[in-house]
Formats: structure tokens, C-alpha cells, sequence
């Protein structure tokens, strides 16, 4: 059952992303020949084209392979010269006629638009999955002055003047309600914040500078923490229902991604076994906290959206015949204005294929 799972995420991220190539090609006039989802073709079909030969989804072969390793999109492009003998019997080399529509006969900033639109694709998708799962969210929250337990300080905290069990009110005046990383950054900005201490004692305490230095260069240190909710056997807190603000949405969807780019960035360092470590930034804001209880709850749409940003990460890379690679070749054309030929961009791509190989499917066997 798990293959068949991760089986179908593999076949909607890789669709996703060479329909992504497809959509781009199509907008920029280009002429696409073939679109394969997987390698090793086992079916394909081929509408007839137009009766006028204009360009259109008809002209593509659509295919579906076995091996689910990937995908590709094939445009037409230029046919290169070949060898042809004339009525005296003289061998002439002849150039076929370009056509608007040929890949090669785009500029670069358009080839270059092609070669990335598979893997923004599949970028747009996993924000759209994250931005789903932020906004359909449930944010049940405990406020500080309801949790009857109060706050558990760490030890910094606990110099600073905190005590267990205390209420943050104000920093600077200003009101304090939920757990969440601006108002911990409020409260370490702050000259001085205002705690509830035992239910009835009110106690206004300084926050030395330093404090806040030691918690911003700790971030990814899931050890480190400034205080957290404290909760107490038997004891169950109230909540109530909060909705965040726009601002706040893109923070999280934008955290959540940069987060699962670097997990995949660490994770193929580790495959290639290159020393590696990376922690997940630790947060006990009460958003994230929500967020990744619904994540859980979702599964499928979480995978898919890791999945994207795996292959929108890997593609990436500069290697020929990856999309990155072909990206390389175009912005270096758009930098030098002269093209690459055709022979050196083959020569790279078997190399880069042949290196893809050792670096993915090798070396982690071996390392």
C-alpha cells in the first residue's frame, strides 16, 4: 500500500512539473512534440494535427512509462544539415528551413522561461498545498492570562527574573495574549515586561540585552526555548479560537517552505555523503504549533507538497540535462551572447547524465 502511495505522489509532482514545461512552451509559440510522464514508454497516443498546420496540443505525443524516475518534454527543433547529392552528383550539405515555432530559434530569455517553468510549477504547488493547510487551519489557542498554570521559563529566563508559573501582561505597556514568535520577540525587545506572579502579585522585570542575542543565534537548536506553556497533571487549559492575519499566513507558508528546501538541500548532502546536519527551527509559537498538528492530519497533501519541493530543489541543480543545467546554458548565452553549440550541449549532457548517476544512485550505495 505504501508503494502505491508514494507511487501516485510521483505521478501527480512529476505531471505537475512537465505540464509546467508544456504550458510555457506552448505560450511562448514554441511547437512540443512529446510529453512523458516516467521512462520506458508502455502506451502513448498521438492525436492527428491540424489540417492547417498551425500549432497545437495536437501535435504532441502523450506517453506514460513504467520507471518512475522522471519525466520529459520534447519540442521540435531545428533539423540539423544533412548530405545531399545534386543532379552533377556533387555532395552538398543542406539546412532545413527554420520554423518560428522551433525551440532553437527562440530567444534565450524565453528558452531560459521553459527551462524553469517545470520546476516553478512544481514550487507554485507545494505553496498552494502549504497555504491550503495554513488557512483551513483551526487555530485553537491558549491566552496567557487563561492558563491557570501560567508559563515555564528556561534557565536564562529564569535568571533574567522569571519565575515557573508566571503570566506575561505587558512588555513596555504594551499587552501581551498568545504564545507566538512576535510576542516572544516583543518581550526580549523590551526594557521591561510585566508578569502575573501567583495569581496576585504584579512584578515588572528587566530584560537584559543580551537575552535576546542568545535566543536569535539558538534558533535551530530545539533545546533552546524561551518559555512554554506549563500544564500541570489533571490540569486541562482553556482555548479559544483565533484567525491569524494575512501577514502572519505568508510568514508561516514562507517558513514551511524555506524549512523543506533545506531539509531536502541537507537530505541529498547526507545521500552523498558530505557531512551534514540540519534541525528543523524548534518552535513553540502557538500558530506553528496548530499548523503542524493539521499537517499531520493531512497525510497526503503533506507528502505532495515535500515531494514538489524535492523536485523542484533537484532540478534545480546546474547539471545538463537537468533543468538547472539548461538554465545555466541560457543565462550564460543572455551574459556572453554566443550560443553553445549543439554537439558541446551533448557532450554535457551524457557527462552530466553519467554524473547524476554516480552522484544519486552510486555513491549512496557505497558511501
Amino acid at each position: 500500500m505504501r508503494i502505491l502511495f508514494i507511487l501516485l505522489i510521483l505521478t501527480i509532482v512529476v505531471l505537475v512539473h512537465e505540464i509546467g514545461h508544456y504550458v510555457v512552451a506552448r505560450a511562448l509559440g514554441c511547437r512540443v512534440s512529446k510529453i512523458q510522464i516516467f521512462f520506458g514508454k508502455i502506451f502513448s497516443i498521438k492525436p492527428n494535427p491540424r489540417p492547417d498546420g498551425r500549432p497545437s496540443w495536437r501535435d504532441t505525443e502523450y506517453a506514460i512509462g513504467w520507471l518512475p524516475l522522471g519525466g520529459v518534454t520534447v519540442y521540435e527543433d531545428q533539423p540539423l544539415p544533412y548530405e545531399h547529392v545534386d543532379e552533377q552528383g556533387n555532395k552538398i550539405m543542406v539546412t532545413p528551413p527554420g520554423r518560428s515555432w522551433y525551440y532553437s530559434n527562440k530567444p534565450a530569455w524565453a528558452r531560459l522561461l521553459i527551462a524553469i517553468a517545470g520546476v516553478s510549477f512544481n514550487l507554485l504547488t507545494a505553496v498552494a498545498i502549504l497555504a491550503a493547510i495554513v488557512f483551513t487551519t483551526d487555530y485553537e489557542i491558549t491566552p496567557y492570562v487563561a492558563n491557570r498554570d501560567g508559563m515555564y521559563f528556561s534557565s536564562l529566563a529564569q535568571l533574567a527574573g522569571f519565575r515557573n508559573g508566571d503570566i506575561p501582561l505587558r512588555a513596555d505597556n504594551r499587552p501581551l495574549h498568545y504564545l507566538t514568535d512576535d510576542e516572544i520577540n516583543e518581550m526580549l525587545d523590551a526594557k521591561t515586561v510585566t508578569v502575573l506572579r501567583n495569581h496576585t502579585d504584579t512584578l515588572d522585570i528587566a530584560i537584559p540585552a543580551s537575552l535576546k542575542s542568545v535566543y536569535k543565534s539558538s534558533r535551530h537548536d530545539p533545546n533552546a526555548y524561551f518559555m512554554v506553556y506549563q500544564s500541570k497533571a489533571g490540569s486541562q487549559q482553556p482555548v479559544v479560537h483565533v484567525t491569524i492575519t494575512a501577514s502572519q499566513s505568508a510568514r508561516l507558508i514562507a517558513d514551511m517552505v524555506i524549512n523543506q528546501v533545506k531539509g531536502v538541500v541537507y537530505s541529498m548532502a547526507g545521500a552523498m555523503g558530505l557531512k551534514a546536519r540540519y534541525t528543523i527551527p524548534f518552535s513553540h509559537d502557538s500558530y506553528r504549533v496548530c499548523v503542524l498538528s493539521s499537517m499531520h492530519a493531512h497525510p497526503f497533501l503533506t507528502t505532495l507538497a515535500s515531494f514538489s519541493i524535492g523536485l523542484f530543489v533537484l532540478n534545480l541543480i546546474p547539471i545538463y540535462p537537468l533543468d538547472g543545467g539548461a538554465a545555466a546554458f541560457c543565462i550564460y548565452e543572455m551574459v556572453a551572447h554566443r550560443r553553445p553549440s549543439r554537439r558541446f550541449q551533448n557532450i554535457v549532457g551524457m557527462i552530466g547524465t553519467i554524473a547524476i548517476i554516480i552522484i544519486f544512485w552510486i555513491l549512496p550505495l557505497i558511501v
